[in-house]
This record gives structure tokens, sequence and C-alpha cells, in this order.
């Protein structure tokens, strides 16, 4: 009744606040990154590349984009920032790869609108949000993990033109924001594992290690919860594929795990959404409550969304915050269903380019559940660090610990342990 609905409404404005004041700068940046590829994309779309060697690998590109516009730059009412952009051409391959054109990218990523699930990863402080047609995840990351991945890109790369049906997230691009602050930030671009025109009412992180892996129960009164691998075991959940698409998702695994092996690997996660068609909709559980996401502009006035009802949900936060400098607006709130609809609507009929798993690694809708399924989080390299936490968890937890239980194994484990667990999710 009334009293849940103010829940919401006060549940709306803690997350709308915590959202604002994570503060003008990520937004700021949100803004850079956004430029930064659109411009670096336009400036590489009409190059002609036929193959990509060492050179279009170790390519480089640095943009200066000051306040009042360059030759190469576009003019704009933010700090003045520089941005560089890793290997374009190599990218550029892989997204036409999966049938993304400059055109599309560049439309995906053009508005200053992004849309913020209400939740950061802290343990890595890595924030990410998605394009605002939810194509695209853009996630910030470490210095680390963005030279690892510019080692492994000529591998990577070979991969992913040779399996077009691999499950490893798709990375398609990889940039760096220098603020001048002096702060450096580098984010990649990958495609979202998750459909943009079909609500995902299940979610699932499974890594194969049951150490620590579940949710709390507050956690999982949140109707975007990942759920995790003991979650997986204790709901018995199996994915009904039938003996062919099993055997076929298997077999992709499998070549994918090969290179994550040969990459040195680890801590790498099968991230799975299910979709529950009109039919089964009244599946024991019920309908779940809708997603929320804020619909956030970047860069004041232009952005026109000020007389949304977005302004009601933040009550007078919102006017104070409006008063100092209104750099970011949540424009609105969007369910993952109302979303979901805008952009079928605007999807061109019989627009197939967003569901590349088409050839039969999309699962049955036997029992009316259909499967999104993706390979993420795929930098973190098995190294020093890795062997550090492993002599620390056996010293703590005693050498007796069975060695299944720790979260550090080597890759070939780590992989193996992960192909055995998928395996047995699925029926």
């Amino acid at each position: 009744g009334a009293s849940a609905m103010a829940t919401e409404v006060t549940k709306a404005k803690v997350a709308t606040s915590k959202l604002i004041s994570q503060g003008h700068d990520s937004f700021e940046l949100i803004f850079m990154m956004l430029m930064g590829i659109r411009t670096a994309v336009g400036k590489f779309a009409s190059a002609t590349c036929n193959h990509v060697g060492p050179q279009e690998f170790n390519q480089k590109w640095e943009g200066d984009f000051v306040g009042q516009g360059s030759p190469e730059t576009p003019a704009h009412s933010h700090a003045d920032f520089k941005f560089k952009d890793y290997a374009p051409l190599v990218f550029r391959q892989l997204r036409e790869r999966f049938g993304i054109t400059a055109q599309d990218y560049m439309l995906s990523l053009t508005s200053e609108y992004v849309l913020v699930e209400m939740f950061t990863n802290s343990k890595s402080g890595s924030f990410f949000f998605y394009s605002a047609d939810y194509r695209f995840v853009l996630k910030t990351c470490t210095k680390r993990e963005a030279a690892f991945l510019m080692a492994a890109l000529p591998q990577y790369h070979a991969h992913l033109m040779q399996h077009r049906f691999t499950l490893l997230c798709r990375f398609f691009g990889l940039h760096r924001v220098h603020h001048r602050s002096g702060k450096r930030v580098y984010f990649a671009v990958m495609g979202n594992v998750f459909p943009i025109d079909k609500p995902i009412h299940e979610r699932y992180d499974l890594k194969g290690s049951t150490r620590n892996r579940f949710t709390t129960d507050a956690e999982r009164q949140d109707p975007n919860v990942v759920l995790k691998d003991l979650d997986f075991i204790n709901a018995r959940r199996k994915l009904q594929l039938g003996d062919d698409k099993k055997r076929r998702l298997l077999t992709q695994i499998k070549k994918d795990c090969e290179l994550l092996e040969r990459l040195e690997v680890i801590d790498y996660s099968m991230l799975i959404g299910i979709h529950r068609s009109a039919s089964s909709t009244t599946s024991r559980r019920g309908p779940r409550p809708a997603s929320m996401f804020y619909k956030v502009a970047a860069g004041g006035a232009e952005a026109g969304g000020g007389k949304s009802d977005a302004g009601k949900i933040a009550g007078g936060l919102w006017e104070a915050e409006q008063q100092r400098r209104a750099a970011v607006q949540i424009v609105d709130t969007v369910s993952q269903e109302e979303l979901h609809e805008q952009i079928s609507r605007k999807t061109r009929a019989g627009d197939d380019a967003s569901s590349d798993v088409s050839d039969g690694m999309e699962p049955a809708e036997l029992y009316k559940e259909v499967y999104y399924v993706g390979v993420i989080d795929i930098l973190c390299e098995y190294g020093l660090k890795k062997q550090l936490e492993h002599h620390y968890k056996a010293a703590k937890h005693g050498e007796k610990v069975g060695a299944q239980n720790f979260s550090v194994v080597d890759p070939l484990q780590y992989s193996t342990r992960f192909q055995n667990f998928i395996a047995d999710g699925l029926a």
C-alpha cells in the first residue's frame, strides 16, 4: 500500500543523493570519456586498414581537448583534458566484427545521457555505467589492467576474429582521460552481455569457487541483485539447455578458457542473465520488481531534463544541489522494462545486430526461459599478488583447508574448476 510506496520513494531519495554526492567529478569524467571516444572514433572511421599488424597494436592517438576547441577536437564547457585512445584500428575491427558500425557506436555513446545502476564496486574502487541505450558498458580499470589488456590484445583479437560465438566479454575500446588535476583514468568499453530488448529476471555471477560466494538476505531484497555460486547451488538451479545446446556451449567455453589459461588469468566469472518469457511469468517466484536505473545527463542546462519528476523524488536535496552547480541532472528514473520498451521501439524492425548469439548459442526457450551468458572480468593476472594471498590464506586457515576452497588457484586449476562448475549447472 501507501507505506510501501513511501519506502520506495525514500529509497530512491537515498540512492539519488548517493549518486549526486559521488560528485560532479565522476560525471565530468563521464562527459570527457564520451566526448573523447566520439572524437577518436570519428577520426579513425574512414582510415583504411585491411590488416592489423604490430603497428596497429602499438598505435596510440592523443587529443588535447581544450575548452575553446582545436582543429582536432570540439569545444566544450568543462575543464581542459587530454584523451588517449589505444590501438584504435584494432578495436574498430573488433566492433565491425560484431556488426557495430562507427555511426551506431557514436550514436550509442553520443548523448550526454548515461544509465547508472545504483551500485559501484567498492572493493576495487572501479565504477561503471551503461550507454543510454544499454548496449555498452564503460568501466574504469587500473593502469596495470590496461597494460595487461594491451599485452594480451594480439591473442585476444585473434580469438575473437576466429570465434564468432565466443563468450568472452567483448572489449570495444581502451582509453585514458588525463584530467588537468593530474589524475589519469583508464577505462574500457565493453559490449553488454544482457540484451537491450528483454528484461532480465534473475542474474548470476559464477566463478566455480564456494568461499564467500553467496549474497546476504539484505542484498537479495534488491531486484538487481547478482547472485553467486552458493545461491546457485542452494536454489538447485539448472539451465535447461537440452543436449545439443549444452554440448555447444561447453565446447565454446572450453575454447575460451584455453585462451584465458594461456593469458594466465584467473578470477573471471560466468555472468548469466535469465529472462522469463511472458508465458511463464507466473513462475513460483512471481514477477520480480522492476529494476531501477538512473538516467543521468552531464553538462548542466543544455541537458534539458530539469523539469522531470526526478526532481520531485530527490526533494529538497535536489534544489540545494541545483543551486550549487548544475553539472549533473538525474533526468529520469527508468525501470529496465521501460528502457527495453523505449529501445525496441527505436530499434529498426528486424535489426538483429544486438544479438549475435543467435546461431544456436542462444539457448532454447524450453521452459520459456532465455539465457544470456558471457565470461566477464578477464583481466585479473595470476601473479605476485595472488601468490601472496595464497600464502596468507594458507597461514590463516591452516594448510588442511581443502584446495578447492581457496579463492586463488593457478590458471589451469581455475579454468578446470570453472568449466566443471558450469557443466554441472546445465541440464
